[in-house]
């Protein structure tokens, strides 16, 4: 299963082989067809979704654009808030999905980019991604005793979800 997200609009899409179904009289089972024409017509930009995967210094990038027609899509970059554009590597284009990929990368961590994605037809996209922070919340600190010790030290108490 394939999970897209267009701003706060989320998309299921199944690969499935349609054939006919005996069990309703040789008919095409189309259900899961049927769910998708109706997420495309409720959410037309779904299949031009451009989503961001960040990592600490990096964010994996994929984008099908309405016409992607293959070769390469340029990308420029910044960090939220500078003036100047960065280019970045370009997203090639991954002929059996039909989409662009590719990843910005040495970027700094815990940083809100802007992106910019033009494709060879011409038509364009941006988004905002920030990479993840290296700066975890600590709950609360456990001190042991000084010293050498010959027994494992075993902790009870679970961390929580923000800290």
């Amino acid at each position: 299963m394939m999970l897209k997200q267009v701003g706060q609009c989320v998309g299921w899409a199944m690969p499935t082989i349609h054939r006919p179904s005996p069990s309703r009289g040789n008919r095409w089972a189309t259900p899961t067809l049927r769910l998708l024409v109706v997420v495309a017509i409720l959410w037309p930009n779904l299949t031009r979704a451009q989503t961001a995967v960040p990592t600490f210094e990096c964010i994996g990038l994929s984008w099908k654009p309405g016409d992607a027609g293959g070769g390469e899509a340029k990308v420029r970059f910044r960090a939220q808030g500078d003036e100047a554009w960065r280019e970045g590597y370009p997203l090639w284009y991954a002929e059996l999905d039909g989409e662009f990929r590719g990843s910005l990368v040495g970027l700094r961590s815990g940083t809100t980019y802007e992106i910019e994605l033009t494709a060879p037809s011409g038509e364009k996209a941006s988004l905002t991604a920030a990479t993840r922070s290296e700066q975890f919340p600590i709950g609360k600190t456990t001190y042991l005793p000084g010293g050498e010790m010959d027994k494992p030290v075993r902790l009870a108490e679970a961390g929580t979800a923000n800290a």
